[in-house]
């Protein structure tokens, strides 16, 4: 699929970056990550993109597996936030702190890390006060375990809070959004070039 054959210096062209991008029904513009038999972008073009997409966007939102390798500094370094999304396990709970540490480390300046708990079932406040005692902080959202609104949102490729903005899911995501507007700003409204 041409859509991964990135010739060198494409990352560094606006219009090729512009041309890789796909535009939801809801507005948002993704640019779709490569699947895993593609070789990897390296850091330097992931940075040309990230300097792109940010004199688009408002908001550039990166999301990432868990382990980063040689991307982490690029990311970081472009980070205004992090948002740490944590599963209610007991391993991964126990190794947010050491996670918290090594993104600020990397960053090398004051980068505000959020930890999120993500698929919380009942309990959800006895989890809260475990795991902000745990981290040394506040947990910034626990987002409530709702297959129902996921599976929807999987299957018909509609974001939950369009889908089921009924849903407990739902509420938590909306919530989450005003906490990160509220840190993060909005500039002034940039547009993608259309031509």
């Amino acid at each position: 699929d041409r859509m991964w054959e990135w010739a060198e210096g494409d990352a560094h062209d606006p219009d090729v970056v512009a041309g890789r991008m796909v535009r939801h029904d809801s507005g948002l513009w993704v640019l779709p990550s490569p699947p895993p038999n593609v070789a990897p972008l390296v850091p330097a073009d992931v940075a040309s993109m990230l300097r792109t997409l940010n004199k688009w966007h408002d908001w550039v939102v990166v999301d990432t597996p868990f382990h980063l390798g040689p991307l982490a500094p690029v990311l970081v370094h472009s980070a205004r936030l992090v948002l740490l999304v944590l599963e209610p396990e007991v391993s991964v709970l126990r190794s947010a702190p050491a996670s918290i540490a090594a993104i600020q480390k990397l960053a090398g300046r004051d980068l505000t890390v959020w930890p999120l708990v993500n698929k919380v079932v009942a309990g959800g406040d006895v989890l809260r006060r475990q795991v902000e005692q745990a981290l040394r902080q506040p947990v910034m959202a626990m987002l409530p375990s709702d297959p129902a609104a996921s599976a929807q949102a999987l299957m018909t490729s509609v974001p939950v809070v369009l889908g089921s903005p009924a849903s407990p899911l739902a509420a938590g995501i909306r919530d989450l959004a005003e906490r990160v507007q509220g840190v993060v700003g909005a500039g002034p409204l940039r547009r993608i070039p259309t031509s």
